[in-house]
């Protein structure tokens, strides 16, 4: 390992001790490639609580809304495999929460939008399948978005899954028996080498969970451009979390975001959003004194939307579609958790207090197509998709409690 490189950790997606019966791979196995997950008595999610919004049960199409046109909504029909889902539902059109403690919410949502339109919620009826679950759900924004700049007709990818008519566009998404397969493919090509070591290269059918390094090289195999960032180890980088998750949603800067994530890639606007953290620190002390400063500097006119984030601990993984700032300046994740029971209050929340006390990943992607050079990078080398906040610190703290 590189002096200056933290190391890549698999935070692993299983919710309790009945899961390990699930699992199709040998305790040596484990063992060997996977210390850095917990144990199956510590693998148990934070509280979450439930927020109010409506929700519209299993609509047949998601209607995605053109900004650029004063029109009706675009219709893309969405086709997913029922075997594939195990009698499971989808949401495909939800609510942004209110409350009167709320002063004000980002989401990846156009300004003044108050339905999620373009990022379907699929429910989970096992213990084991949230990573594939939330990649789909991640699939579902990428794919609609494609769809809608048709930008996909060189991309084989967003072909297999994309279809045209006169009147409408048909996206299926890939079912978990697919993912598997392309995880196996992309293993016998040479990717994720530790992976395919720890699943002995076999997935398909297996109630094998999958996290967030898995789910990026999937995406990589794929030519879908996506970044891991780790929040680990001490205070110094689990802290970073809610500010970059802040800055990312922040409606005032999706002009740029946007930009950097079609022409450069998403480690570019992870590193510059790590920059902005640190040259102007917290964003919510920022706008303190002033509630209005949230909705200065174009917050009402921007009309893109941006991806939704992919976020791991170990035991669960959850989508983040946006976060709310609060009254008294503290603020919550707004997520979609494929473990939700119920099909009304679809958006579930995550404290700020939720972050600091354990590790998490967070696969931020893009609609940017990988070139062939950046593919063959990324499969040579785990760490260039890959970024650890406030790394200096992590390492130290690691070397400090002989990690390392």
């Amino acid at each position: 390992m590189s002096a200056k490189d933290t190391e890549v950790i698999d935070l692993v997606s299983s919710d309790d001790e009945s899961q390990e019966n699930d699992r199709k791979v040998s305790s040596k196995a484990k063992d060997d490639d996977n210390q850095a997950a917990f144990s199956a008595s510590e693998r148990k999610r934070p509280s979450i609580e439930t927020t109010s919004q409506s929700t519209y049960k299993r609509s047949k199409s998601i209607h995605i809304h053109d900004c650029k046109k004063d029109s009706s909504p675009l219709v893309f029909n969405v086709n997913i495999d029922r075997t594939d889902l195990d009698n499971g539902y989808i949401t495909q059109k939800f609510s942004v929460p209110t409350s009167s403690h709320i002063m004000h919410i980002f989401t990846n949502q156009p300004c003044n939008t108050s339905i999620y339109r373009d990022v379907i919620h699929i429910q989970q009826k096992d213990k084991w399948s949230c990573g594939f679950r939330n990649l789909q759900m991640v699939l579902s924004y990428i794919l609609s978005s494609v769809a809608r700049s048709k930008s996909y007709a060189q991309h084989t990818f967003y072909n297999q899954h994309i279809s045209e008519t006169k009147e409408n566009v048909r996206i299926t998404l890939p079912s978990i028996r697919q993912i598997q397969a392309s995880m196996e493919r992309m293993w016998k090509e040479g990717y994720d080498q530790k992976g395919a070591k720890h699943y002995r290269s076999k997935l398909v059918g297996k109630r094998s969970y999958v996290g967030a390094v898995e789910v990026c090289t999937y995406l990589t195999f794929q030519r879908v451009d996506s970044t891991v960032v780790q929040f680990l180890s001490c205070h110094e980088s689990r802290s970073l979390l809610g500010k970059f998750v802040i800055r990312y949603f922040d409606s005032r800067l999706r002009d740029r975001h946007c930009m950097l994530l079609n022409e450069v890639g998403s480690r570019i606007l992870v590193n510059d959003i790590m920059e902005e953290i640190e040259r102007d620190g917290d964003p919510v002390a920022q706008n303190h004194d002033d509630k209005s400063s949230f909705e200065q500097d174009g917050n009402g006119s921007c009309i893109s939307s941006i991806a939704p984030i992919y976020l791991q601990w170990e035991g669960h993984s959850v989508t983040i579609v946006g976060v709310e700032i609060l009254n008294d300046h503290s603020f919550n994740l707004l997520l979609l958790d494929p473990n939700r029971k119920t099909m009304n209050d679809v958006i579930t929340i995550l404290p700020s207090t939720k972050l600091l006390n354990r590790d998490h990943q967070i696969i931020v992607t893009s609609t940017r197509t990988l070139s062939d050079d950046e593919r063959n990078e990324r499969k040579l080398s785990e760490h260039s998709s890959v970024v650890t906040a406030a790394n200096s610190a992590v390492l130290a703290t690691q070397i400090s409690m002989g990690a390392m």
